[in-house]
């Protein structure tokens, strides 16, 4: 049988068909609207930076997903049109899913190791708890990492990627 028939025939139904507002096509709705603003070269930069809290959506309310939000996000940019990148950042960087932190808390020794979004993906994060550790998330008042933070690595990554040093 050929590739292409195999493929065909592996297809989803159309009672099957995916539906494009699910969480598992965002990644891809995120890619298209940056590619709708003009923007398509800051894709690398903002997949990686978002990626940094994959799996965290499974540990906060699900209006706080990162890669809804996001998606969401973007879409309504596109609807408006041209936006500039700037005010793109700055957006990003006040979501409210950026008020969620996390800690490896050891009370008998004192110890707190914070999560550090910009430097650590959630997902390493969460593997080096030792024995003795507690995972406590809370909800801050103010994002973390700050605002200021966010902004300039979002707009750095844009930069690197299009070589504008």
């Amino acid at each position: 049988m050929s590739t292409l028939r195999q493929l065909r025939n592996s297809a989803p139904s159309s009672d099957q068909a995916r539906d494009f507002m699910d969480r598992a096509h965002a990644v891809y709705a995120i890619t298209r609207s940056l590619d709708g603003l003009r923007l398509g070269n800051w894709t690398h930069p903002l997949i990686s930076w978002l990626g940094n809290y994959d799996g965290l959506e499974g540990l906060i309310p699900p209006e706080d997903d990162p890669v809804i939000n996001v998606r969401d996000l973007l879409a309504r940019y596109l609807t408006q049109g041209r936006i500039e990148i700037g005010l793109i950042a700055v957006d990003l960087s006040t979501m409210r899913f950026l008020h969620h932190r996390a800690a490896w808390i050891d009370e008998r020794k004192g110890q707190r190791r914070n999560w550090m979004p910009l430097q650590q993906p959630w997902l390493d994060f969460v593997t080096h708890g030792e024995v003795g550790d507690d995972l406590r998330l809370w909800q801050s008042e103010k994002p973390w990492p700050p605002s200021e933070q966010v902004r300039h690595h979002l707009l750095a990554g844009y930069v690197r990627q299009n070589g504008l040093r």
